[in-house]
């Protein structure tokens, strides 16, 4: 019995063994031949044309959307009699697309109906021209049935077909290699001003950090910093879809006489500008810029960027200064008074030493830092819910007032009217279409109340 159960187990152990050997067998087997494939692949494929791009003098590219000629300056590739700004990316893949031409397959080596394959009037030319004198031109015909090459002719008999990414670079156009981004901005950026009828956002930065609402609120209002920075980074780079016209004289054929919207930008004593026009179709829209008569397409989702209400980026706390601007704070609410005021004192003896401690006070009398900063963190974290549409004129219920030492007003005051049984209507310096709960700021005095006591 125990010889048969180990004859059993030899037994499994041999066909186990040959299992694997057969799985090796197959692998290398698969290997050969795949290697063996590959190589006949690039066996087959002709070689039409290779060069260093050292070599290369000028290429010329003809085809029915016209005629460029690209240079080499030393090295360097440039598109020769173009009066703007080319995408030195794009004219770099031509050339180096163009230094290797392979042929896919001969198609034919007689002569043949060149009809049949689009070559007697042929989409696209393209000539290389070397430094030493001699150059090449290819001729491109039709796609070839099932899209993913191009039939060519080198000037002989014989025809063959390339990939469509040699295809393509031969049927671009100077539209195709112009730089396709417009800079509005840099980094220096002062103002922003919107224009959208006779609705105005104008918005100002003393830093280029924290930005205020000058227009329609009034200059003590604080814009949203992520919105306003978000706001900049689309104005740094700004994507055009189509070029239309180049030095047009007839901006009324695009809406561009009688901007549908306008976009200012003020670095120091110099300005920007974006110009909109008419929408074109369902999803693009025409603009320029102030510097230039070119006509351009931009897609509506980036126009929306630009596109804006006041009320998108107001801060979620219009009225916010920074402490260190702060030299008084007061609440009022009905009879009560609580006045906050804020004190600086160089924190060593050094008169020029220029750190600073910070003393606050409530009514008269100092208060703990952390006291004052739990109210301040209160306050800036009250939310506007939304924009009323009726202003109505009446005696507010808290009125609260900032008197400041940094900021383009020293003076702000905000009232809170009873709007209805759940909000406030707020306004600043006598401006204002904003809506607060009352919760938020019946919390926001009991806090200052519970400060008083302590």
């Amino acid at each position: 019995m125990c010889k048969e159960e180990e004859s059993m187990k030899s037994s499994k152990k041999i066909i186990f063994l040959l299992i694997v050997l057969c799985a090796i067998i197959g692998i290398y087997i698969a290997k050969v031949s795949y290697d063996n494939k590959k190589q006949s692949e690039e066996t087959d494929k002709i070689q039409l044309f290779k060069t260093d791009k050292k070599n290369i003098d000028a290429i010329e590219i003809k085809n029915n959307k016209g005629s460029f000629s690209i240079k080499n300056e030393n090295n360097k590739f440039t598109v020769m009699n173009v009066r703007y700004k080319i995408d030195n990316t794009s004219v770099e893949e031509i050339v180096s697309n163009l230094c290797n031409i392979e042929a896919l397959r001969l198609i034919s080596d007689k002569k043949e109906d060149l009809s049949r394959f689009g070559l007697d009037n042929p989409q696209g030319q393209c000539t290389i021209y070397l430094k030493d004198g001699t150059s090449k031109k290819l001729y491109l015909g039709d796609v070839v049935p099932g899209g993913s090459a191009y039939y060519v002719a080198i000037g002989d008999n014989k025809i063959y077909t390339v990939s469509d990414t040699i295809g393509k670079q031969m049927i671009k156009s100077l539209d195709d290699i112009r730089d396709k981004t417009i800079v509005i901005a840099n980094e220096n950026i002062s103002g922003i001003k919107i224009s959208n009828g006779n609705n105005i956002i104008e918005l100002k930065s003393s830093d280029g950090t924290r930005w205020y609402m000058e227009q329609p609120y009034g200059m003590s209002v604080s814009a949203d910093n992520d919105k306003l920075n978000s706001l900049i980074y689309s104005l740094k780079e700004i994507y055009i879809e189509g070029f239309v016209e180049d030095e047009c004289k007839d901006l009324s054929k695009y809406g561009l006489n009688k901007p549908s919207l306008k976009v200012d930008v003020f670095e120091g004593n110099n300005t920007k500008s974006l110009i909109f026009g008419n929408k074109v179709g369902e999803d693009n829209i025409y603009f320029k810029t102030s510097d230039s008569n070119s006509i351009y397409m931009m897609s509506l989702e980036s126009f929306n960027t630009f596109n804006i209400k006041p009320f998108d980026i107001v801060s979620k706390c219009p009225v916010n200064p920074l402490i260190a601007n702060i030299d008084e704070m007061t609440i009022v609410n009905g009879k009560n008074k609580y006045t906050f005021t804020v004190k600086k004192q160089n924190s060593g003896t050094n008169k020029n030493n220029d750190e600073v401690k910070y003393i606050y006070e409530l009514n008269g009398k100092q208060i703990k830092d952390e006291d004052f900063k739990d109210m301040y963190n209160k306050y800036c974290n009250l939310v506007v819910d939304s924009q009323i549409k009726n202003v109505i004129k009446g005696t507010p219920d808290v009125v609260i007032t900032f008197k400041l030492n940094e900021g383009f007003e020293k003076y702000v005051k905000i009232e809170l009217i009873p709007y209805n049984d759940n909000f406030y209507e707020m306004l600043i310096n006598g401006k204002g279409d904003f809506a607060i709960s009352k919760t938020q700021i019946n919390e926001f005095i009991n806090l200052v109340k519970e400060k008083q006591k302590s």
